[in-house]
């Protein structure tokens, strides 16, 4: 895979915070199967999304899912105490 550049880095970045929201909502049960999936089709459709929400997702515990869960606890305290 080529490094993207322009539109194609802006839309993997988006792509990224969609699979980390996705993982959450899934980790959570607050997203429904059908919307799940919708969302989960798109990532695979923009590369390296698709293999960057397959990790977050994986069932053994790895230094990504660490990463993210502690990012997004910190942006949840940011937001609510601001």
């Amino acid at each position: 895979m080529e490094t993207p550049r322009g539109d194609a880095l802006e839309k993997l970045a988006l792509a990224n915070a969609i699979a980390e929201w996705l993982y959450f909502s899934q980790l959570t049960g607050t997203i429904e199967r059908e919307q799940y999936d919708k969302w989960k089709l798109w990532l695979d459709s923009v590369p390296g999304a698709g293999e960057y929400f397959k990790l977050l997702s994986a069932p053994e515990y790895n230094n990504l899912q660490g990463k993210v869960l502690s990012d997004f606890a910190i942006k949840l305290r940011e937001r609510q105490w601001h």
